[in-house]
Formats: C-alpha cells, sequence, structure tokens
C-alpha cells in the first residue's frame, strides 16, 4: 500500500514537472491521443490562440479545435487528418506555414509540426504538435528590411556627399580667393557673392541630409539661425501631417550663433516630431527667434556658463502638452511615455545634449491639454568684422613652411595648393597615398606638415599616415575628408589627429594648417 503511495506521489511529481516544462516552452505545444483527440494544451498555444483556459481543447479533435483561414478549405483535409495520418507511420510532420482563426476571430500566421508518441515497445500511442508563431518573425524580418534599406540610402547619401563636396569644395574656394582680390567697388562681386550664397545653401543640403542619417561631422562655425531654420522649412512640413500648421517668426537682423548647422537641424527635426505626436487631432506649431541679453543672475538661472548675448529659439505646439510629473523628466534619457512601436523617446534628451554641446540651455513650459514650448539659448557669434578687415587680418595666417599636400581630387588639389602658396607656403604634391609615403620617405626633413585626404587610390590616408609617423613618430599631419562620420569611424584613424571637413574654404584652410604648424 504504501509502494503505491510513494508511486503515486512518483508520477504525480512527474507530471508536475513535465507539466512546468510544456508551460515554459515559447512554442505552443498539443499531446494528442492515438485519435487525435487532444489530452494537454501548454500555455504558451493557449496565449498564442486566444484562449484563458484548456476547456475548450481537452478531448476534442485536433481538425475541431484549429480553423484554417482559407476559405474552401474542410476540416478532413488539413490539421488533425493529415497530422495523425502521417506520425501514426511513426514518421515526423511538417508543414509550411498557415493562416489560423483564435479564439477572437483574428488571423494568425503559424507554422507547425507534429512528432509520434511510442510506447516502451514501440506502439504508437499519439503525437505531440509543435506550433510556432511566424508573426513575429516576420514582422522582425521586415524591421531588419527597412533597416537595411536605411542603411543603403545612408551609404549611398555617404557618397554621394563625398563626390558633392569635393566639386563644393572647389567652387567655394576658388570664388573666395577672387572675392579676396576684388575691389569692393568691383561691379562684379555681387555676382560672386550670389555664386558663393548659392554653393553655401548647397553646403547646407549636404548637411541637412546626412542629419537624418545622423552621419555629419561635427562642424562648429559662425551659422545663421534663421537661415538653418528657413533652409529647413520644406523638411519640416515634410514632417508633420497636412492637419498641422507651421508658422515661422523671425526676428530681423542678425541671429548669427557658432555652431553645427546638421546638429541644429536634428534639434528641430526632435522637436517637431515630438510636437506632432502630441497632436493626433492636428493643431499648429510656431517657430520663433530672437536676441536677448543675459545678465549674470539670469545666466546662472538658467545653467548658463557667461552672461552676454543670446539668441533664443522658441518652439511652440498646440498638443496635448504634459503634468508636472512627466516635465520633470523630459530630458532623461531613461524616460518615455512612447510605445515600444512609436520609437525610443530619446528625441528630447538628444536635443538637451546637442543644446549643452553649443554651450546653450533648452527649457520646457508646459500643461495638461494647453500645449508646450521649448526654449533654446544658445551664445550669439561675435559681430562679424568688416570685409576690408577680414582680410587685413589674414596676414597672420601666412607663413614660409613646406607642406605635402596629397589630393586624389585634381580641382580640390589645385584649389589648396593655389591658397597655401598665394600665402607663402611652398607645396609638395601627390595624386595618392602611395605617391605621399613615398615623397615623404624622400623629403621628410624638408617637411613641416603633411595634409592627407582620407581616401585616396592605391593607399589611403590612413596608410600613409602610419608609414610617414614611421619615418617621424613626431611627423605632423592633418586629414581631411568629405565622407560621412561612420564611414569615417571604420577606417582606423588616429584620435588625435584632426580631420578636416570638406567643403573647406580657404580660410578654414589656411587656420588650420597655422594651428598645427605653431604646436610645439
Amino acid at each position: 500500500m504504501q509502494k503505491e503511495e510513494d508511486l503515486r506521489r512518483e508520477l504525480d511529481l512527474c507530471r508536475s514537472i513535465i507539466s512546468q516544462i510544456l508551460d515554459s516552452a515559447a512554442e505552443g505545444v498539443i499531446g494528442l491521443d492515438p485519435d487525435g483527440n487532444c489530452l494537454f494544451v501548454n500555455r504558451s498555444c493557449l496565449e498564442m490562440l486566444g484562449y484563458k483556459d484548456d476547456s475548450f481543447f481537452i478531448g476534442n479533435n485536433l481538425h475541431d479545435l484549429i480553423y484554417c483561414a482559407k476559405a474552401d478549405a474542410s476540416p478532413e483535409s488539413l490539421h488533425g487528418c493529415k497530422v495523425m495520418e502521417t506520425v501514426s507511420r511513426c514518421e515526423q510532420y511538417h508543414d509550411s506555414e498557415e493562416e489560423l482563426i483564435c479564439a477572437d476571430g483574428k488571423l494568425i500566421r503559424v507554422s507547425y509540426s507534429a512528432a509520434p508518441l511510442l510506447s516502451a515497445d514501440g506502439s504508437f500511442i499519439g503525437a505531440i504538435v509543435t506550433i510556432v508563431n511566424t508573426m513575429e518573425k516576420r514582422s522582425l524580418e521586415e524591421q531588419l528590411r527597412q533597416a537595411q534599406k536605411v542603411e543603403a540610402v545612408g551609404t549611398l547619401a555617404g557618397g554621394v556627399a563625398h563626390d558633392f563636396n569635393n566639386i563644393l569644395t572647389a567652387i567655394i574656394g576658388f570664388g573666395s580667393l577672387m572675392e579676396m582680390k576684388m575691389a569692393a567697388d568691383d561691379p562684379m562681386l555681387k555676382s560672386l557673392q550670389q555664386i558663393l550664397s548659392a554653393a553655401d545653401r548647397a553646403a547646407d543640403l549636404t548637411r541637412s541630409l546626412l542629419a537624418f542619417s545622423k552621419r555629419q561631422l561635427t562642424d562648429i562655425r559662425r551659422v545663421e539661425l534663421n537661415r538653418v531654420i528657413k533652409g529647413f522649412e520644406k523638411m519640416l512640413k515634410r514632417l508633420l501631417r497636412e492637419d498641422i500648421e507651421l508658422d515661422l517668426a523671425l526676428c530681423e537682423g542678425d541671429s548669427s550663433v557658432m555652431a553645427d548647422a546638421g546638429q541644429l537641424e536634428q534639434v528641430l527635426i526632435n522637436l517637431a516630431t515630438n510636437s506632432r505626436d502630441a497632436m493626433p487631432k492636428g493643431g499648429a506649431i510656431s517657430v520663433k527667434t530672437g536676441r536677448v541679453i543675459m545678465d549674470e543672475a539670469a545666466a546662472t538661472a538658467n545653467g548658463l556658463s557667461t552672461s552676454g548675448n543670446y539668441v533664443t529659439l522658441e518652439f511652440t505646439d498646440s498638443g496635448t502638452g504634459m503634468d508636472e510629473n512627466t516635465l520633470s523628466r523630459i530630458f532623461d534619457p531613461q524616460f518615455t511615455t512612447k510605445k515600444d512601436s512609436e520609437g525610443t523617446g530619446l528625441g528630447l534628451s538628444v536635443c538637451y545634449g546637442i543644446i549643452r554641446k553649443h554651450n546653450g540651455c533648452i527649457l520646457c513650459e508646459s500643461a495638461e491639454r494647453r500645449g508646450t514650448t521649448f526654449t533654446i539659448y544658445l551664445p550669439a557669434a561675435p559681430e562679424a568684422s568688416a570685409r576690408n578687415e577680414l582680410l587685413s587680418s589674414l596676414g597672420h595666417l601666412r607663413g614660409t613652411e613646406t607642406i605635402l599636400l596629397a589630393e586624389d581630387d585634381l580641382s580640390v588639389l589645385g584649389l589648396s595648393r593655389s591658397t597655401l602658396e598665394q600665402f607663402g607656403y611652398k607645396v609638395l604634391e601627390a595624386v595618392d597615398g602611395s605617391e605621399a609615403a613615398r615623397l615623404y620617405k624622400e623629403h621628410g626633413n624638408a617637411l613641416h606638415l603633411c595634409i592627407l585626404d582620407v581616401i585616396m587610390p592605391k593607399k589611403r590616408g590612413v596608410e600613409a599616415f602610419y608609414e610617414i609617423r614611421q619615418v617621424n613618430p613626431k611627423a605632423k599631419i592633418l586629414f581631411i575628408s568629405g565622407y560621412s562620420e561612420d564611414f569615417l569611424a571604420k577606417q582606423n584613424l588616429p584620435s588625435d589627429v584632426l580631420i578636416l571637413k570638406k567643403p573647406l574654404p580657404p580660410v578654414r584652410l589656411l587656420e588650420a594648417v597655422r594651428a598645427e604648424l605653431d604646436k610645439e
């Protein structure tokens, strides 16, 4: 009697363990007797097909439990009969994907298989059917395809930007050299300035393209905030729906800041996306700019490091707004109100990081059902010098040193050489990395600086760099490139060497050269 009781407890324990194992499986599992009637069903299968418990399954035949979505399908032609016919021959059963109707009437795409259950003497006593939900897999595959498409577009954008930036470097560079030599009353000066302005807008277009793929190099320089916003207006409108109005109220006069235009555009993208999601039934967005003078107390109160002149950007929407708890956490990268399918929720923390990197601050005011206003303060750029003052100030950029210049684009090579020679430098040319390395080995003692394009024929710039550093570990070197930042990140470039971004105006090239040469 005691042995029977012990055996019963052991059997109950075995059933419990088996049940827990089955319930822990991610796939749906159904156990069948030799006639195809259900003996057990695990939790994953119930959840997959939309049932709360196993009462609908136990004792019922397989082909009565699961119905195919095909209009011309009959139970006899489907699951139960086909499965049992196969496994009763002690064979594995595999089938292709099928759309099944769940308890709530929704369709689910699954793949299923079955294996025979055999007794100790090898006789057939039933079957185990495994059902896998393939909809999530298909969704992940689609996401992967979309990600690959975006990656391909980004790669294409980087290549186009490189070639386009070489062209713009020549246009802006030679145009700038002509402007330097023109008298202020030259009748052609205005036409030349129009050409340079158009080239600058073309460079802004490249930065706008790369801003979306987050592939742009950081490029801090004097930019007009009003111009950045106006140039990006069409892109912003594409981000918004037709039921959202966009109104620009830009201040008159100078709105210059020292900033990366592409990163400011990224801030606009994130703010616009955030506002759009806060206005599911439509609304309005207004973008205003202005100027303000911050005294020391106001600067400290807003977390700014210095007092002085600031350019402001107000971004206001008429959306749902936020409560105080949400408002206090919006810049926290660990916090988001978005669902998994709606994005990462990192947009505002990205905005915060960009603005702080520009020595500014971003503030937010909001109330439920009253909309939201983001106010950004950026230090105003110093007033631009008059043209004749600028030209007269370039004397400190002159030099007499010898520079090795390696560039495979002949128009860029000619521009850079012309610029350097006009300011007193001696230039030794190379059109590929192999020639650059060879020339340095031959003339290294006479060379004071090397300027290497990152990507060149025969040898990449980085390969030439390491060969040069083998000859002279203290050789002064600058890189120049029009490729995207993520592409450059894969080139094994040394972290301590400056990369100049194309299109490169002559003055910026001269400033970088002089700064590198003057280093100890």
